[in-house]
């Protein structure tokens, strides 16, 4: 490891440790003014105690167990719902968005049939869509891997079409030039030239995915991190939510870790874009 990366490594560990040292001293402070502060700014020493220990009410009804072995079977069964959710939403809308994407960047007939929808698409607040699907779905799996899905789609789909017309017009021509067709040069000089800037798109999509998947948990889900995180809040247990907010945040920085390594391993040949 260079000096550089270790230098870079110190700083991004000191602003870490800096927020979590931020947020002990305002507990502490919010402590002494108020008795009910555990129920407003909990420290940490609380959060990875209590409330990761008072999780074990969500033991379903029925099964036995108590402490923190109970409370990490808890957390474990949830998260494991929903990382499945992100996972087959997301793969789902980034494939059906890259094919309707690179349709529409190479047919000018499905440019006009699909532009239309990519105007109003894009201008819709996806969240604001979570009510329509809480009446479609009821809460059910079907309805939340769904809405996960549409919303990566939507992302995927103008990020595809985008990164394709940025492709540079003189690497197309020159590819005309050579005696390439459409088809040809379409494959072997657009496809390529997006990929760079169509994978940080990718990365930024799939740390927005667990957000889609929060508000769409939130539409009657009787299982997952959302369905945690909703009920605690309801109650108002704030170190329980701050809890499935760290796993939350956990999970994202792993698979983003996990997708910058695959680009760093696939993509050695192409310029870095995010």
């Amino acid at each position: 490891m260079t000096a550089a990366r270790v230098r870079r490594l110190a700083w991004s560990v000191g602003g870490i440790v800096l927020f979590f040292a931020a947020w002990e001293l305002a507990a502490i402070y919010i402590e002494s003014m108020n008795p009910r502060a555990d129920r407003i700014f909990p420290s940490w020493s609380q959060i990875l105690t209590t409330s990761v220990r008072e999780l074990e009410v969500f033991v379903p009804f029925g099964e036995t167990g108590s402490g923190y072995a109970a409370a990490l079977d808890v957390l474990v069964h949830h998260s494991l719902v929903t990382l499945r959710r992100v996972l087959i939403g997301t793969l789902a809308g980034v494939a059906v968005g890259v094919l309707a994407g690179l349709a529409m960047a190479y047919s000018r007939y499905v440019f006009y049939l699909l532009n239309p929808i990519l105007n109003l698409v894009r201008t819709i607040p996806l969240l604001a869509l979570i009510p329509l699907f809480i009446l479609w779905f009821s809460g059910r799996e079907i309805g939340i891997v769904l809405f996960i899905a549409f919303a990566v789609f939507v992302m995927i789909f103008i990020a595809t079409y985008h990164a394709a017309e940025n492709v540079p017009l003189v690497s197309r021509r020159f590819a005309y030039t050579m005696g390439a067709s459409k088809r040809r040069m379409f494959q072997s000089v657009v496809v390529p030239g997006m990929i760079p800037e169509l994978f940080a798109q990718i990365r930024i999509v799939f740390a927005l995915a667990w957000s889609f998947a929060l508000g769409a948990e939130f539409t009657g889900a009787q299982e997952g991190l959302g369905f945690l995180m909703i009920q605690s809040e309801r109650f108002g247990f704030l170190g329980r939510v701050v809890v499935v907010v760290l796993l939350f945040t956990i999970f994202a920085v792993i698979v983003d870790t996990l997708l910058v390594t695959l680009r760093r391993r696939a993509l050695r040949w192409a310029p870095v874009h995010a």
